[in-house]
C-alpha cells in the first residue's frame, strides 16, 4: 500500500514547523472521518463521482460501446474522404477557406449531440451511435449535393438542417464530462 501520509517541515519567517503531507488516498481517509453537513455533502459528492466513474469504465468495456466506436471511426474515415472531395469542389467554386471544412463539419456534429471537441471517446453509447449516424448522413448529403451541382456554401446548411431533424428524434442522454471532485 502506498504511503498515505509523509511527515515534513516547512519554514516561515526563519522558524520551522511540522507538517504532514498526504496524497489523495490519505485525504480521502481523513475526510471520511469528518462529521457535519459539509462533510456529508463532500462524502455524497465523492460517492456520486465514484459511481459515475464505475459506470464510465463498465460502459467502455461493453461490446456495444467498443463496436460502435470502431464503426464510428470507419464512418468518420469515409466522411473525411468525402470532405476532401468537397474541399476540391469548393476551391473550384472560388472558396479560400475550404481547408477548414474538416473542423467545420466536426463542430457541426459535436454541437448537434451537445459535446465539445475531444469528448467523443468519453461519450455514452447512444451518443456515439448518433455521431455515427450524423456523420454518415453528412457524407451522403455532401455527395448528393455535389452531384446535383449545389453551390458549396449551400451544402452546409442542408447538412445542418437534416442533422437537427435527426437529433430531434434521437432522445440523446443528458450527460456531462466527468467532473473533478473539488477538494
Amino acid at each position: 500500500m502506498k504511503k498515505l501520509f509523509h511527515h515534513s517541515t516547512y519554514e516561515s519567517r526563519g522558524r520551522y514547523f511540522k507538517e504532514y503531507l498526504m496524497n489523495r488516498d490519505g485525504f480521502s481517509l481523513v475526510v471520511m472521518g469528518f462529521t457535519g453537513k459539509e462533510a456529508l455533502d463532500w462524502k455524497l459528492k465523492y460517492i456520486k463521482a465514484f459511481n459515475a466513474m464505475e459506470g464510465f469504465i463498465r460502459e467502455r468495456q461493453s461490446t456495444e460501446w467498443l463496436t460502435t466506436r470502431k464503426n464510428g471511426k470507419m464512418v468518420r474515415r469515409n466522411e473525411t474522404d468525402t470532405l476532401a472531395n468537397l474541399i476540391d469542389y469548393a476551391k473550384q467554386q472560388g472558396s479560400r477557406n475550404a481547408d477548414k471544412f474538416y473542423m467545420t463539419y466536426s463542430r457541426l456534429v459535436n454541437s448537434l449531440v451537445g459535446i465539445e471537441a475531444g469528448q467523443r471517446g468519453r461519450c455514452p453509447w447512444k451518443t456515439l451511435m448518433a455521431i455515427t449516424m450524423l456523420e454518415d448522413m453528412i457524407l451522403h448529403t455532401v455527395d448528393e449535393e455535389m452531384q446535383k451541382g449545389t453551390h458549396y456554401k449551400q451544402i452546409y446548411p442542408v447538412c445542418k438542417d437534416k442533422g437537427a431533424q435527426m437529433v430531434q428524434f434521437m432522445y440523446l442522454p443528458k450527460w456531462e464530462p466527468q467532473e473533478v471532485l473539488a477538494v
